[in-house]
């Protein structure tokens, strides 16, 4: 990244410029002190796994990025007016372990003065289906023979979308807890519709009144035999919700130690935030060190 040094206290906002056909993304790169409270939205979306990478104009320059990044960037883009974000791929400089570590440090600040959080879930396709039978679920009453008009539902098309919906990456990485424990608004963006946090509380409690939890993880599984090791989606919400109140490193690693990181060290570093027991400074976020002696610190404080 050709852009100078961050100062202490300072972090880069990115200014989408309004989307002009043919022009692709555009946007412009600067430094805010976040004591002076900017007004910007902090996005949590998954980088992805493909090799695949775009190009976006920052700044008058063009900046490679991942596939994922530049969906986000484009899906966030208005044609009516121009918006300000804080996206970590592009606002952190990812080839400068010193920078990344102050400002992982800085991550439970970020999120928590953005004007909201938007989950970016991506363009699936199925969005609508899954979210369309979520909501009429959630407006039945919780009894037995509510449950058993979906029983039959678990091949349907709309069911798989579902399933498909709790499957999607974002669910499983480490960086969501805090991402979102500490939002003033979360939403969420997924086929062009919108979900608030609230909504989706919701229907974590309804799918868990309907029993259908269980089912769900079942069908994840005969989807992905890999996600007998993965947290068991539906139950997330629940989980975030405990975060915030007081919460020990020891409660947070044990709670979400299965997530993802594409990251080791992201493990420990994602929680040194949100934990109440005030960890030592060995657990300040620091990527210049080896993995082992990150996890051999958290091991020996434990």
């Amino acid at each position: 990244m050709n852009d100078p040094a961050l100062e202490p206290g300072e972090i880069r906002l990115l200014k989408l410029k309004r989307w002009i056909p043919f022009l692709g993304v555009r946007a412009d790169l600067y430094h805010v002190k976040l004591a002076d409270k900017p007004v910007y939205e902090a996005i949590s979306y998954t980088w992805g796994t493909s090799n695949e990478e775009r190009e976006v104009s920052i700044n008058g320059r063009p900046f490679v990025t991942s596939t994922s990044t530049y969906d986000t960037l484009y899906g966030r883009s208005s044609m009516f007016r121009s918006r300000v974000l804080w996206i970590d791929y592009i606002c952190i400089d990812q080839t400068n372990n010193l920078e990344k570590g102050s400002q992982v440090n800085m991550m439970t600040e970020i999120y928590e003065s953005a004007t909201r959080v938007v989950v970016w879930l991506g363009k699936t396709l199925s969005a609508r289906l899954a979210i369309g039978l979520l909501n009429e679920m959630a407006t039945l009453p919780s009894t037995v023979d509510s449950y058993r008009r979906y029983e039959h539902l678990t091949s349907s098309v709309q069911w798989i979308a579902m399933v498909d919906f709790f499957n999607l990456l974002w669910f499983t990485r480490v960086w969501i807890v805090q991402e979102v424990a500490v939002a003033t608004e979360v939403i969420f963006i997924c086929g062009g519709m919108t979900i608030s946090w609230d909504m989706l509380v919701n229907w974590t409690e309804t799918l868990k009144s309907y029993k259908t939890a269980d089912a769900i993880m079942e069908a994840l599984n005969r989807r992905d035999p890999q996600l007998g090791h993965k947290p068991k989606e539906p139950t997330i919400m629940e989980n975030i919700n405990v975060v915030l109140l007081p919460t020990s490193l020891p409660f947070l690693l044990t709670d979400f130690g299965e997530f993802d990181s594409t990251d080791p060290r992201d493990k420990i570093f994602a929680f040194t935030g949100l934990a109440t027991d005030e960890p030592n400074s060995a657990f300040v976020p620091n990527y210049t060190k080896p993995v082992e002696a990150v996890y051999r610190e958290t091991a020996a404080y434990l």
